[in-house]
């Protein structure tokens, strides 16, 4: 089985004929961080296709003092950050041709946090996006002091995780333990599960590294803004669409679920 983050790529699983009974599991938010001078004067902005904007049009100015690391590794952190320039009206292949300013690492989350607090070749240290559990543990760890965070806690910055289970109907995965896989993303959204996800980390970092998603979606911890926005990002309907009128699963991927979704929050 998966845990991802990355709905786009989750639906190509899905259809691929490689996943099932996929589960919503928590949520949190990308962060873009920067050096704590911010050189762009993008920090605080709450319009994320702005202050990308606004970030490209100072790099364009004085490359050699705003600059931005990517990872550009095929993850789910990069596949969101390439929607984020798309959304800013940026196509991220010509953005890795800007070398100048623009930086691919091909590594990690926690590699390329610190190729950005660094600097590049002697340079000042480099804007990144980063999801938000990596970021808290490097600050905190003290390996990444020239960073901070300039933007957060936006809807273009939503982070979704989800379980897919793999297609035990598949015959080339063929280490694929259906059983044990179920009973697993079952914990998973089990209240205990849940206060698990949501009190991980919390005694270290001061504050949830991840929200639970079981609550929001049932209707204990109500919120409908912040339903509405996960929905929206990571729903799927019934012609294979990220779309708010779908659900965590279509049926036609829902496979030996037993009590998966007999939840009432899930339609």
């Amino acid at each position: 089985m998966i845990l991802v983050h990355s709905p786009s790529q989750e639906l190509t699983f899905l259809t691929g004929g490689y996943g099932v009974d996929r589960k919503i599991i928590a949520y949190n938010f990308f962060v873009i961080v920067g050096p704590a001078n911010d050189p762009a004067h993008i920090s605080g902005m709450t319009n994320v296709s702005l202050a990308l904007q606004t970030l490209y049009a100072a790099a364009q100015a004085s490359p050699s003092t705003v600059q931005w690391v990517t990872r550009n590794d095929g993850s789910g952190t990069a596949t969101a950050e390439s929607n984020l320039w798309k959304g800013a009206g940026f196509t991220y292949a010509t953005l890795l041709t800007q070398t100048s300013w623009f930086h691919s690492t091909g590594q990690g989350m926690g590699a390329s946090l610190q190729v950005a607090n660094n600097g590049i070749g002697g340079g000042p240290s480099c804007y990144i996006l980063s999801d938000t559990g990596t970021y808290l543990a490097y600050s905190k760890q003290g390996n990444i002091p020239q960073l901070t965070s300039e933007i957060q806690g936006q809807q273009a910055l939503l982070n979704v995780y989800s379980a897919i289970i793999d297609d035990t109907r598949n015959a080339n995965l063929t280490a694929t333990n259906f059983n044990t896989a179920l009973t697993f993303v079952n914990y998973l959204v089990s209240d205990e599960g849940q206060q698990l996800i949501a009190n991980f980390g919390t005694s270290t970092y001061g504050q949830q590294l991840f929200t639970p998603f079981v609550p929001l979606a049932s209707g204990t911890a109500p919120n409908a803004t912040l339903l509405s926005w996960i929905q929206g990002y990571a729903y799927i309907n019934s012609t294979n669409q990220i779309n708010a009128n779908g659900n965590e699963c279509p049926a036609a991927f829902q496979y030996n679920a037993g009590t998966l979704y007999s939840a009432t929050y899930d339609t």
